[in-house]
């Protein structure tokens, strides 16, 4: 859960208040654990911030993933050799078949065999 800077100040505005970390939460509505973490991260950062995502960045923009279905479900492509030429040729976007397969998977789209 994301939390605004406004109430990551007030759950600091609250510890020091010397509120328990339950009576936060209720008062904030979050979880315990969110208030934990938020406190954690402010006696280590000295910073109400949030954290940047970890991980990879995405290969693929949501638009792109659009495209890729349609491409499918309009006839346009029939199979993953075909998109990655399209993609690259009209969106300039270098990508791997796996990857096609995966945006493909994940928006429950099947090529027609």
């Amino acid at each position: 859960m994301v939390l605004s800077v406004e109430k990551r100040e007030m759950i600091l505005k609250l510890h020091e208040e010397g509120l328990s970390h339950s009576k936060k939460a209720q008062i904030i509505g979050c979880s315990l654990s969110t208030i934990k973490n938020i406190l954690k991260n402010y006696a280590l950062n000295n910073s109400l911030e949030p954290k940047k995502a970890s991980g990879r960045k995405r290969t693929l923009v949501p638009r792109i993933e659009r495209v890729i279905k349609n491409l499918i479900l309009d006839g346009k492509c029939h199979n993953l050799g075909q998109i990655k030429s399209y993609l690259y040729k009209n969106y300039n976007v270098q990508t791997s078949i796996n990857t096609i397969r995966r945006s493909l998977l994940c928006n429950d789209v099947t090529l027609k065999v």
